[in-house]
């Protein structure tokens, strides 16, 4: 699995929980934010999302901290994206959260594409599998 995108970010007023640094699900927040950022600039935007009626449903994510973030901490989120199975129904993602080169928290989730109507994982179209390409 290779680094396919990322993107830089910085540690808002909104992230920040009761212990004083980002908290869970902002992590998740960001991850998922990287992940579309990446396929609208690479040619599969949120229009293409609905247009096909289709959307990413996961059914896990790990979460493994390694340092907080803090308030107005600069930080960066890779996006490293897998294949499952041969048709591209199912994936994984990776997002690496890095503050300064130091890797602070790491994401790993496994999910699929769903259609929206028939509420069933389908095969992506092959403007979107190409958008997750890492040539």
């Amino acid at each position: 699995m290779s680094e396919i995108y990322s993107a830089s970010y910085q540690v808002g007023w909104i992230d920040i929980d009761a212990n004083g640094h980002m908290s869970n699900s902002r992590y998740l927040d960001y991850a998922t934010q990287t992940r579309f950022r990446c396929l609208a600039e690479r040619g599969f935007s949120p229009d293409d999302f609905r247009r096909h009626g289709i959307g990413p449903v996961m059914f896990e994510d790990t979460l493994r901290y390694r340092s907080e973030l803090r308030f107005l901490d600069e930080f960066t989120v890779s996006f490293e994206y897998e294949r499952l199975d041969e048709e591209g129904r199912k994936f994984r993602v990776v997002n690496r959260f890095t503050r300064a080169g130091e890797e602070v928290a790491v994401v790993d989730a496994r999910g699929a594409w769903f259609d929206l109507e028939t509420r069933s994982v389908v095969v992506p179209p092959a403007k979107l599998l190409a958008a997750l390409s890492s040539d």
